[in-house]
């Protein structure tokens, strides 16, 4: 089987827990058609969101979070919580399968990259 997996790198801070510990300088993997929830998230969590942003994400961010039954924080405290769609990316395939990872980078002046864990896996080649 073909798997292909769209998968852009943003800046996002990440709540660890309900405290408020976080990392403000986080770095995470989306696949892209999750990407409106997660900036969604990121932008109503800023001190000042922008509003426009807001009204263009919304719709499109509670789809996602109405289609996979997550939680649809809806002010800054609620999206300052550890949210199901920030957390590491896991891609996953079947012994056979082929995988095309397709990667863009939305991260300012920093290099990205992956790399392969599973069973077979030889960095010199």
């Amino acid at each position: 089987m073909n798997r292909t997996y769209d998968v852009v790198a943003i800046k996002m801070t990440i709540w660890f827990n309900v405290e408020g510990d976080h990392d403000h300088n986080g770095l995470i993997y989306v696949l892209r058609r999750n990407l409106p929830l997660v900036k969604y998230l990121r932008e109503l969590a800023k001190a000042i969101p922008d509003q426009a942003e807001l009204d263009r994400l919304r719709a499109p961010a509670k789809a996602i979070a109405d289609e996979f039954q997550v939680r649809f924080p809806t002010t800054s405290a609620e999206a300052k919580q550890p949210h199901e769609f920030v957390r590491p990316l896991v891609l996953r395939a079947h012994h056979g399968d082929v995988v095309t990872v397709n990667l863009e980078n939305e991260i300012d002046g920093r290099s990205i990259g992956m790399h392969l864990v599973g069973p077979g896996y030889d960095v010199k080649s």
